[in-house]
């Protein structure tokens, strides 16, 4: 996962394995190895097993035994009764009720955990930016201020449940930015750079204030 990472006083680019980011919830791996465990809780609940060399075991606990360290779990906003029925479970299942047991999981466990915040009702890429359902209508300011509050309450969440994240992901593939329209970045032809960036330093200011004092790393994810 190479990405840019927020960090106090700016943005920087660099490997999110070895970069630095003061107050981190726990250190960054030297090595890290890992996997994104999202649909575990869906597969396990349909009967789905797990093996390691013919023993039965939870996922997070074969990974920890076959050397990963680091585990990421993907976060949407909580969808509208429609848009679930239209998305599907498979769309739309992983919100906040859904994935704080398993980072509880995780953490029990020791692993190093990433929460990738979508800041969507489903998936978010370079092609999808859709913001929340619940959040369209807003006004830039408005949005900004939504997504501040969101992000304090996702991060009390975890706090609660004993599963703070050791990294956030702010936004999932933001080439093309994030919460569109509002955030989307390039508009005929045009960046449109501190409209991004606004939405970015609330969401990190919402995970400031709900972290209790153990800020997790930052990290800007785009795709290449």
């Amino acid at each position: 996962w190479c990405a840019c990472l927020a960090v106090a006083g700016g943005i920087r680019c660099g490997d999110a394995a070895a970069a630095s980011v003061g107050g981190a919830a726990a250190a960054i791996p030297e090595f890290s190895a890992g996997a994104d465990i999202s649909s575990y809780g869906y597969i396990e609940s349909h009967g789905g097993i797990y093996r390691l060399r013919g023993r039965q075991m939870s996922l997070p606990l074969l990974l920890s035994r076959a050397g990963c360290n680091t585990v990421r779990l993907r976060l949407w906003h909580r969808a509208s009764p429609e848009e679930a029925r239209r998305r599907g479970v498979a769309g739309t299942g992983n919100d906040l009720r859904y994935t704080i047991p398993l980072a509880r999981e995780i953490k029990r466990r020791g692993e190093y955990l990433v929460l990738d915040m979508h800041f969507s009702d489903t998936w978010a890429d370079p092609g999808h930016q859709l913001t929340p359902d619940a959040w369209r209508g807003l006004d830039y300011e408005q949005l900004r201020k939504r997504v501040r509050g969101y992000a304090e309450r996702v991060m009390l969440a975890f706090r609660k449940a004993s599963a703070t994240p050791d990294m956030v992901m702010v936004g999932n593939e933001i080439n093309q930015g994030m919460l569109w329209p509002q955030g989307r970045l390039w508009v005929r032809g045009r960046p449109r750079w501190s409209r991004l960036a606004g939405l970015l330093r609330a969401a990190t200011a919402g995970i400031d204030a709900g972290s209790g004092g153990r800020r997790p790393a930052i990290m800007l994810q785009v795709a290449y």
